[in-house]
Protein backbone atom coordinates (compact mmCIF):
# COMPACT_ATOMS: atom_id res chain seq x y z
CA UNK A 1 0.00 0.00 0.00
CA UNK A 2 1.09 3.71 -0.54
CA UNK A 3 0.36 6.23 1.51
CA UNK A 4 0.67 10.24 1.37
CA UNK A 5 1.58 12.63 3.96
CA UNK A 6 -1.52 14.49 5.17
CA UNK A 7 -1.39 18.43 4.12
CA UNK A 8 -0.67 20.14 7.55
CA UNK A 9 0.74 22.89 8.83
CA UNK A 10 3.97 23.39 11.16
CA UNK A 11 5.80 25.74 12.98
CA UNK A 12 9.93 25.88 11.99
CA UNK A 13 13.21 27.54 12.84
CA UNK A 14 16.46 27.26 10.94
CA UNK A 15 19.33 26.93 13.85
CA UNK A 16 22.61 28.42 12.70
CA UNK A 17 25.34 29.41 14.57
CA UNK A 18 24.39 32.73 15.03
CA UNK A 19 21.35 31.73 16.18
CA UNK A 20 22.62 29.68 18.77
CA UNK A 21 24.33 32.35 20.65
CA UNK A 22 21.68 35.17 19.79
CA UNK A 23 18.59 33.79 20.37
CA UNK A 24 16.53 37.24 19.50
CA UNK A 25 14.88 35.72 16.52
CA UNK A 26 13.78 32.88 18.31
CA UNK A 27 10.03 32.02 18.43
CA UNK A 28 7.95 31.93 21.71
CA UNK A 29 8.02 28.23 21.51
CA UNK A 30 11.65 27.84 20.90
CA UNK A 31 12.49 30.32 24.01
CA UNK A 32 9.95 28.15 26.20
CA UNK A 33 11.46 24.76 24.96
CA UNK A 34 14.83 26.32 26.16
CA UNK A 35 13.48 27.81 29.60
CA UNK A 36 12.02 24.43 30.41
CA UNK A 37 13.66 21.46 32.14
CA UNK A 38 15.46 18.83 29.99
CA UNK A 39 13.40 16.36 28.47
CA UNK A 40 10.33 16.08 25.94
CA UNK A 41 9.53 19.02 24.16
CA UNK A 42 12.59 20.94 25.72
CA UNK A 43 16.30 22.22 24.18
CA UNK A 44 19.72 22.24 25.90
CA UNK A 45 23.05 22.79 25.55
CA UNK A 46 24.90 19.26 24.66
CA UNK A 47 26.09 17.94 28.36
CA UNK A 48 28.53 15.96 26.66
CA UNK A 49 29.70 18.56 23.85
CA UNK A 50 32.86 20.62 24.70
CA UNK A 51 32.98 24.08 25.99
CA UNK A 52 32.95 26.38 22.50
CA UNK A 53 36.20 28.24 22.22
CA UNK A 54 35.48 32.16 23.94
CA UNK A 55 32.23 30.65 25.39
CA UNK A 56 30.97 29.06 29.25
CA UNK A 57 29.21 26.71 27.36
CA UNK A 58 29.15 24.37 23.84
CA UNK A 59 27.70 25.08 20.60
CA UNK A 60 25.77 21.76 20.74
CA UNK A 61 22.47 21.78 21.20
CA UNK A 62 19.91 19.18 21.88
CA UNK A 63 16.12 18.34 21.91
CA UNK A 64 14.04 16.32 23.93
CA UNK A 65 11.84 14.27 21.07
CA UNK A 66 8.93 11.30 21.14
CA UNK A 67 11.43 9.29 20.85
CA UNK A 68 14.39 10.41 22.89
CA UNK A 69 17.16 13.14 23.10
CA UNK A 70 18.51 14.31 19.96
CA UNK A 71 21.91 16.69 18.79
CA UNK A 72 21.10 19.71 16.57
CA UNK A 73 23.38 20.25 14.02
CA UNK A 74 23.77 23.87 12.63
CA UNK A 75 21.19 24.06 9.55
CA UNK A 76 18.62 21.37 11.05
CA UNK A 77 14.97 23.18 11.44
CA UNK A 78 13.46 22.86 14.69
CA UNK A 79 9.85 21.95 14.22
CA UNK A 80 7.00 22.59 16.23
CA UNK A 81 4.45 19.79 15.46
CA UNK A 82 0.60 19.79 15.19
CA UNK A 83 0.27 18.43 19.08
CA UNK A 84 3.34 20.94 19.76
CA UNK A 85 5.85 18.58 20.01
CA UNK A 86 9.73 19.53 19.08
CA UNK A 87 12.02 17.74 16.98
CA UNK A 88 15.06 18.72 14.94
CA UNK A 89 14.94 18.08 10.91
CA UNK A 90 17.50 18.05 8.90
CA UNK A 91 17.87 20.68 5.46
CA UNK A 92 17.10 18.11 3.20
CA UNK A 93 14.16 16.62 4.77
CA UNK A 94 13.12 19.44 5.36
CA UNK A 95 13.25 21.21 1.99
CA UNK A 96 12.00 17.64 0.22
CA UNK A 97 8.73 17.86 2.84
CA UNK A 98 8.03 21.20 3.38
CA UNK A 99 7.14 24.99 1.83
CA UNK A 100 6.80 28.07 3.06
CA UNK A 101 3.22 29.31 4.12
CA UNK A 102 3.08 33.15 3.48
CA UNK A 103 -0.42 34.49 5.28
CA UNK A 104 -0.48 37.61 3.91
CA UNK A 105 0.36 36.51 0.32
CA UNK A 106 -0.79 38.69 -2.07
CA UNK A 107 1.36 36.76 -5.16
CA UNK A 108 1.70 32.83 -6.33
CA UNK A 109 5.38 31.51 -7.24
CA UNK A 110 6.44 29.88 -9.89
CA UNK A 111 6.19 26.88 -8.29
CA UNK A 112 2.43 27.47 -7.57
CA UNK A 113 3.92 28.75 -3.80
CA UNK A 114 2.29 31.85 -2.13
CA UNK A 115 5.12 34.80 -1.63
CA UNK A 116 4.64 37.91 0.41
CA UNK A 117 4.13 41.00 -0.48
CA UNK A 118 7.39 42.20 0.02
CA UNK A 119 8.54 40.40 -3.28
CA UNK A 120 6.84 42.87 -6.01
CA UNK A 121 9.24 41.29 -8.64
CA UNK A 122 6.85 38.54 -8.81
CA UNK A 123 4.71 39.97 -11.59
CA UNK A 124 0.76 37.90 -11.57
CA UNK A 125 0.99 37.58 -15.69
CA UNK A 126 4.36 35.82 -15.33
CA UNK A 127 3.11 33.53 -12.76
CA UNK A 128 3.19 29.93 -13.80
CA UNK A 129 1.51 27.26 -11.44
CA UNK A 130 2.41 23.78 -11.64
CA UNK A 131 0.74 20.98 -9.22
CA UNK A 132 2.22 17.80 -8.23
CA UNK A 133 -1.19 16.73 -6.13
CA UNK A 134 -4.63 17.10 -5.76
CA UNK A 135 -4.13 18.65 -2.58
CA UNK A 136 -2.10 21.70 -3.96
CA UNK A 137 -4.76 22.89 -6.68
CA UNK A 138 -7.33 22.21 -3.57
CA UNK A 139 -5.64 24.87 -1.52
CA UNK A 140 -5.38 27.19 -3.99
CA UNK A 141 -9.06 26.72 -5.16
CA UNK A 142 -9.95 27.42 -1.37
CA UNK A 143 -7.60 30.37 -1.29
CA UNK A 144 -8.78 31.63 -4.38
CA UNK A 145 -12.41 31.73 -2.54
CA UNK A 146 -11.52 33.39 0.49
CA UNK A 147 -9.90 36.24 -1.49
CA UNK A 148 -13.07 37.05 -3.46
CA UNK A 149 -13.86 39.33 -0.71
CA UNK A 150 -10.20 40.47 -0.32
CA UNK A 151 -8.81 41.06 -3.49
CA UNK A 152 -11.57 39.82 -6.21
CA UNK A 153 -8.74 40.80 -9.05
CA UNK A 154 -6.44 38.25 -7.36
CA UNK A 155 -8.96 35.77 -6.60
CA UNK A 156 -10.29 36.11 -10.59
CA UNK A 157 -6.48 35.42 -11.88
CA UNK A 158 -5.96 32.38 -9.56
CA UNK A 159 -9.32 30.72 -10.63
CA UNK A 160 -8.68 31.35 -14.30
CA UNK A 161 -4.93 30.23 -13.70
CA UNK A 162 -6.32 26.97 -12.40
CA UNK A 163 -8.60 26.20 -15.06
CA UNK A 164 -5.13 26.08 -17.50
CA UNK A 165 -3.08 23.99 -15.64
CA UNK A 166 -3.40 20.46 -15.34
CA UNK A 167 -2.52 18.15 -12.70
CA UNK A 168 0.45 16.78 -13.07
CA UNK A 169 0.36 12.63 -12.12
Amino acid sequence: MKYRKKPIVIEAFQMTAERRWDNSEWPTWLNEAWQAEPGENAVWIDPDAPVSPGRQSADQLVCGTLEGVHRITFGDWLIKGIKGEIYPCKPGIFEATYDLVVMDSHHIDSEGRFQSDRHPELEPDKIKLSFKDYHARKALVELASAYKQIDPDLAKDIETRLRTVPISQ
